[in-house]
């Protein structure tokens, strides 16, 4: 038996860089579980306890106010899917709520004047969102008014970000 310790990876980032992580999906950045804060920068930020996908507005909060973002590969817990979790649970919700925190997250990079440095991953990320609402719709059962209500949320954001006159 031999024993190999594996040292980390770790990668120290800005604010910047991991809103982009966050929007591209990369280092796992999103569940609010997998990180260790500073006191001092949760004061002002708190959970929305009426929607879903609640870790994609507390993450980007977070990250917008963090001076520094340390992420490590080491694996330190296991996630599990059980019934009822996000993973699982109602669609109609997964499109509702998932355009709403897109739509948050929007609105703080704007007022953080941060959007100018995250509008290309901003715009993919809008157009991930709005493929993966579509496949939603088109294989479950989605309630069709808040599939309409995030596709206009959706298009307008998409206009508004200048992708109907060709600048993204």
């Amino acid at each position: 038996f031999v024993s190999v310790k594996v040292v980390p990876n770790v990668t120290y980032m800005q604010s910047v860089e991991a809103l982009n992580c966050l929007m591209g999906g990369r280092l796992c950045t999103r569940p609010a579980w997998g990180k260790l804060y500073k006191r001092s920068l949760l004061e002002h930020i708190r959970f929305t306890q009426e929607h879903i996908f609640e870790e994609v507005r507390f993450s980007a909060d977070t990250f917008a106010n963090a001076k520094k973002i340390v992420f490590s590969d080491k694996i330190l817990y296991n996630y599990c899917v059980r019934p009822g979790s996000i993973m699982t649970m109602d669609y109609t919700r997964q499109i509702r709520d998932l355009t709403l925190a897109m739509q948050y997250v929007y609105r703080l990079l704007k007022e953080k004047e941060l959007y100018p440095q995250c509008k290309n991953e901003f715009a993919l990320w809008l157009a991930r969102i709005a493929i993966s609402n579509t496949d939603l719709f088109s294989r479950e059962n989605v309630d069709i008014e808040v599939f309409k209500n995030a596709s206009r949320m959706i298009y307008n954001i998409y206009k508004e970000i200048g992708g109907l006159d060709g600048r993204i």
